[in-house]
């Protein structure tokens, strides 16, 4: 995918989300670590993947229907 397609792609996730009355986020019953589907007005736009690290802190990853990234954050641990 070129970069052009992509970057229209991303927009069009994120304006389907900020545009939508509800925004819903499932966990998958069955997957391999953290794993969520994200939907808006109930139909399913991307996904959520957590990778447990290591003990300061995780990665959460939100992706499109293709797999695109769209945006990914370190979570860290607070201890105490």
């Amino acid at each position: 995918m070129s970069k052009v397609n992509l970057l229209k792609t991303l927009y069009n996730l994120l304006t389907t989300l900020n545009d939508a009355k509800k925004i819903k986020v499932e966990e998958k019953l069955v997957s391999v670590g953290a794993a969520y589907n994200v939907f808006a007005d109930d139909v399913k736009v991307g996904e959520i993947r957590g990778r447990y690290v290591n003990a300061t802190g995780d990665i959460f990853t939100l992706t499109d229907l293709d797999g695109n990234v769209v945006k990914s954050e370190k979570q860290i641990k607070r201890w105490g």
